[in-house]
């Protein structure tokens, strides 16, 4: 019922669009993008990689959160949604980083000097969507772009995962 849409990569006016016209075909669709990122998890700053995914990608891929909760399209806002900036962390992470400890929901994570509010923690059997990479914290999508990455059709930079509608 899943399906990779390839080009290779898409902007997010095309996403925009695509939700409207595709209502037809998907029930849902995501998109994602991975990012190199300075991630400071307590005192020191290290580099790694980021999963930054629209506010729909986890319902649409059928993820629920081992703990806490994931996010909404109400996270998925510029400068935060109500929450303020928010992120899921993976089981891995929660595991290697916090020693399991339940306590973590509600720290603040750094990343490119903004702090975002860890909400949950991702199931141990999920590692994301791109073969070979498993990032350990997941933000919304636009909370940390430019503009002109959310405004330029030309700026192709997502990658998108649809739930096909049933009968299709």
């Amino acid at each position: 019922r899943l399906v990779y849409l390839s080009r290779p990569s898409f902007s997010y006016p095309v996403l925009t669009e695509l939700r409207g016209r595709g209502s037809t075909v998907f029930s849902a669709l995501s998109a994602w993008n991975l990012e190199g990122a300075n991630i400071q998890w307590s005192t020191e700053l290290e580099p790694g990689e980021i999963l930054q995914a629209s506010g729909d990608f986890y319902s649409t891929l059928g993820i629920q959160a081992s703990l806490g909760r994931t996010f909404s399209p109400e996270d998925d806002v510029v400068g935060g949604g109500r929450n303020g900036l928010v992120a899921v962390i993976s089981h891995a992470c929660w595991q290697r980083r916090f020693a399991g400890d339940p306590s973590v929901i509600g720290r603040v994570v750094r990343i490119q000097q903004m702090p975002f509010t860890i909400i949950g923690v991702s199931p141990a059997g999920f590692f994301g969507v791109a073969p070979g990479h498993a990032p350990e914290i997941t933000v919304p999508l636009t909370t940390m772009v430019d503009k002109e990455h959310l405004t330029s059709r030309s700026s192709s930079w997502l990658h998108f995962i649809g739930r096909l509608r049933d009968g299709i």
